[in-house]
């Protein structure tokens, strides 16, 4: 696998904002990075994914705290991306809203329907993210490696870092 993104995040509640104008649900962002048959696949009864992330959680993360919501099962399903987060905005029960521990990891494809939750106390919240993928793959958009950096590491490590190896790998089994 090659780390495909890792960032720092720390948010806290805007103050400009009301508590009411960030009512659960709208203002959610739910998007996805891969799609399911793109990106996934299922194979001798397991579900495989491309694009798989972590969130590990620096704080304590409650319900008014800004956690990450998700649409459980979505990663599997076929349909029209826009059809499931409209079905689970118009019902909320299909909203699942991770609440999390200080220590705790959250692992999940990129193919689940996901969003950062608005932050409605006034708690900071912490997380570290990381998005891995397999070496053939490049970059996401704007995690772009410099050319410059490549340069300086060992040439064994240049493809997993870069992603230089493109497609040119090969199944095992």
């Amino acid at each position: 696998m090659r780390l495909e993104e890792s960032e720092a995040i720390i948010n806290r509640r805007n103050p400009e904002a009301s508590r009411e104008s960030l009512a659960r649900g709208q203002s959610l962002h739910i998007h996805d990075g891969t799609r399911h048959g793109w990106g996934t696949w299922e194979e001798q009864g397991n579900f495989h994914c491309l694009f798989v992330k972590t969130l590990a959680y620096l704080t304590d993360v409650g319900l008014d705290d800004g956690g990450t919501s998700v649409i459980p099962g979505s990663h599997k399903l076929s349909w029209p991306p826009q059809e499931s987060i409209e079905a689970a905005l118009a019902d909320g029960r299909l909203i699942h809203q991770v609440e999390a521990q200080a220590g705790s990891v959250l692992l999940f494809p990129e193919s689940l329907l996901h969003s950062t939750t608005p932050i409605r106390s006034d708690t900071e919240r912490v997380i570290l993210v990381s998005g891995y993928t397999p070496p053939m793959l490049r970059e996401w958009p704007g995690n772009e490696i410099s050319p410059e950096f490549v340069t300086t590491l060992p040439e064994h490590l240049r493809p997993l870092i870069s992603g230089s190896d493109s497609w040119h790998w090969r199944r095992r089994g």
